[in-house]
């Protein structure tokens, strides 16, 4: 499904103060036809009109004067609008945060009203041209705001729910102020919240004691399983009752009572002696001269049914005993949803100390020492977006001689536990597997081979790069499964970066795969980065979501490389531009490993 361009703006013109209104004024139009209002429209006139100002004012200063035309570009998104006013001027020092000029002072004036106008504002100054970016942020769209007057449609519906409910409680207390009974029962009950250790139990002497309010001598309460049509019964007056659950099907006719109601959401009160039950009914087991249905319903949810009935009453239920029904049919719900949000509690924090306890584990399989040589440093990272995770990368070190070592480096499909499990499988083949320690193909046929038929059960995979180092013979080996490439290059500016990427289909896709390996030479000075595509793919929210992506990556590389620093300067360095792109909010694992070369 295409996604739908946003609206933007783009005008050049000569650096000129007469030249720049008609450009100016274009912006405007443009912003007015994107739905902004007068007021909006004013202020990012100003703003505009003043930065493009600033840049022909600097641009007639500078030695010698610049004439390069000026350019205005407008990016209007969901929640804020940006302009960017381009020139090719010497800039000049954004103040953070300036002052109002003196009176008779015009310098400084004009970014005074910008950040003023503003929510946002910066001048990036480059090598050969200049951006000032002004930032704004919008308001509430149509479509917000339509969404706004929805869920105040909601409360103004839910409010006046509560203000009936109030008037009903209101009227209720009143009935029930000559009823002591009633009265010190809803008391007594409530004294006990919060000390429940068996609901069960206090379900049904809540129940007991409905009934004799109500002078009933029959009860049934059922509750509903969620997202399903079935109500299970949770307790009866009498042991005896053999009902079992209560199925309806919604859009037909419904003759017997407690689907009647929870269909029609309102209570049923049935005179069966006027109005026989259908002999389906399970409530005709009542045998009752009045029966009153009340459909539980906690917001839009429906939490059960209750059913009381009297045999011996001569009189239909009263609408106080109906008010005392509601009210302990509903405080009754509201506790069976504690106890079940309780219980979901515990279990949630069970299961997050195991989850703690696994990504503690998962830690520990980790490489907690890296090798080094005399000239050879090795560091990584494994950077997790969840608790646990299912990138893995693993340094491992040759029994006798250690100028060799294995680099690993893995991603399985899928974040969590899952993923996680098969990243702990896959480090224990490897690891079982060292007579293939220099052969870096050959092992990963034979993992892809031990877990084919686990990974396409599930339909998952695994992407994993395979480097084999020997630092005296300065050769490396290298195995790829669908993996990200392996980046080398030199300390020396003119080696080029070599992107290595042998042929090899992912773990799990194919149950006997071809895997190419490649043998090369190490460079002097040597620089190797291995990583998961969750270093590429992470993005950045300062400028439209926009990718890290691998030309950057490369680029950071390729600046990174200059620098005389172990493996660990490096891993700080990498760290950083990741923290620059995460921000607060992690999508995927990123993990890598890097190998440097020092004098």
């Amino acid at each position: 499904m295409l996604k739908e361009a946003l609206p933007s703006f783009y005008v050049q013109f000569e650096c000129d103060v007469d030249a720049s209104r008609t450009p100016v004024r274009r912006v405007i139009v443009f912003l007015e036809k994107c739905g902004f209002d007068r007021n909006e429209c004013s202020a990012w006139e100003v703003a505009i009109q003043e930065g493009v100002n600033n840049a022909i004012l600097h641009s007639a200063t500078a030695e010698p004067p610049s004439r390069q035309p000026i350019a205005i570009e407008v990016m209007v998104r969901p929640e804020y609008v940006e302009v960017l006013v381009h020139d090719h001027t010497q800039g000049f020092s954004w103040p953070i945060s300036p002052s109002l000029p003196e009176p008779d002072s015009e310098d400084g004036r004009g970014v005074y009203m910008i950040q003023q106008l503003m929510d946002d504002s910066d001048y990036l100054r480059g090598t050969h041209s200049n951006r000032l970016l002004l930032r704004k942020n919008r308001k509430l769209t149509q479509a917000l705001n339509a969404k706004d007057e929805e869920w105040k449609d909601k409360i103004r519906k839910f409010e006046k729910q509560l203000d009936e409910a109030d008037s009903a409680l209101l009227f209720m207390q009143e009935e029930l102020s000559s009823c002591y009974e009633s009265l010190s029962a809803i008391f007594k009950f409530g004294t006990e919240l919060g000390k429940l250790d068996d609901i069960q139990d206090f379900a049904d002497r809540l129940l007991k004691q409905l009934a004799s309010i109500m002078e009933a001598d029959c009860y049934v309460f059922r509750t509903c399983e969620e997202h399903r049509r079935t109500l299970h019964t949770y307790a009866t007056s009498s042991s005896s009752y053999n009902i079992g659950a209560l199925k309806w099907i919604p859009g037909e006719q419904q003759t017997n009572l407690e689907p009647l109601a929870i269909v029609n959401r309102k209570d049923v009160l049935r005179d069966t002696q006027q109005e026989p039950l259908s002999p389906t009914d399970p409530l005709a087991i009542f045998n009752a001269g009045y029966i009153q249905v009340h459909p539980i319903i906690i917001g839009e949810e429906l939490i059960g049914v209750l059913s009381v009935g009297a045999s011996k009453s001569e009189e239909p239920f009263t609408s106080a005993q109906t008010n005392v029904m509601h009210t302990f049919a509903d405080f009754l719900a509201l506790q069976l949803i504690n106890v079940s949000r309780q219980e979901e509690r515990v279990e949630y924090g069970k299961i997050s100390k195991e989850l703690e306890i696994a990504r503690n584990i998962q830690n520990s399989l980790l490489p907690s020492e890296w090798p080094e040589t005399e000239r050879f440093t090795l560091a990584g990272e494994c950077i997790t977006s969840r608790n646990v995770s299912g990138d893995f990368f693993d340094v491992i070190h040759h029994e006798t001689d250690p100028n060799k070592v294995l680099l690993v480096i893995a991603d399985v499909m899928g974040k969590g536990v899952p993923a996680s499990i098969f990243a702990s499988i896959f480090r224990s083949l490897v690891r079982a597997s060292t007579e293939n320690f220099t052969q870096p193909a050959v092992l990963m046929e034979r993992i892809n081979k031990a877990m084919f038929h686990d990974l396409s059960g599930v339909d998952m995979f695994i992407t994993a790069q395979l480097a084999y180092c020997d630092f005296e013979e300065r050769i490396m080996r290298i195995s790829n499964a669908g993996h990200c490439p392996l980046l080398l290059t030199s300390k020396e500016s003119s080696q080029k970066i070599s992107s290595i990427s042998p042929e090899g289909l992912p773990l799990g896709v194919v149950r006997n795969p071809d895997f190419e390996e490649v043998e090369i030479s190490m460079p002097d000075g040597c620089r190797m980065l291995m990583y998961t595509d969750g270093i590429v793919e992470t993005t950045t929210r300062m400028v439209g979501n926009e990718l890290l992506g691998q030309k950057r990556l490369l680029r950071w590389f390729e600046d990174a490389r200059k620098v005389d620093q172990h493996a660990e300067g490096f891993k700080v360095s990498l760290k950083g531009l990741l923290k620059a792109y995460n921000g607060d909010q992690l999508k995927d694992d990123q993990t890598f490993i890097l190998l440097v070369e020092n004098e």
